[in-house]
């Protein structure tokens, strides 16, 4: 499953291929049917998806988290609240064109 490929072990994972796996991921998102929270549907999910451990869980999560921070405007970047600039880096790939809609993703 490329999912759990793509995400498991995402925590001990070097730091300079993090953000594609991250973008990656993301555009696996709209396949995914989430389970009710605490079920047990829920932590075969965790599983099949490689989120069993806690840091790579927690990874995943604090990135999201800053993917809700995330804004394309006319505002430089660099001025986005609640994000450093590695912050931006990291989602953007260090490119612009990561978040246009051709590319597939869009905030």
């Amino acid at each position: 499953m490329l999912r759990k490929t793509v995400i498991t072990a995402v925590s001990d994972t070097s730091a300079a291929t993090l953000p594609t796996l991250f973008n990656v991921f993301l555009r696996l998102l709209p396949d995914l049917q989430l389970p009710s929270r605490g079920s047990q549907k829920d932590a075969a999910f965790r599983k099949d998806i490689g989120l069993e451990d806690p840091k790579d869980a927690e990874f995943v999560a604090e990135h999201l988290g800053k993917l809700v921070l995330f804004r394309l405007n006319n505002t430089p970047l660099a001025k986005l609240p609640g994000l450093t600039e590695d912050d931006i880096r990291f989602l953007t790939l260090g490119k612009p064109e990561t978040w246009n809609p051709p590319s597939g993703l869009s905030p």
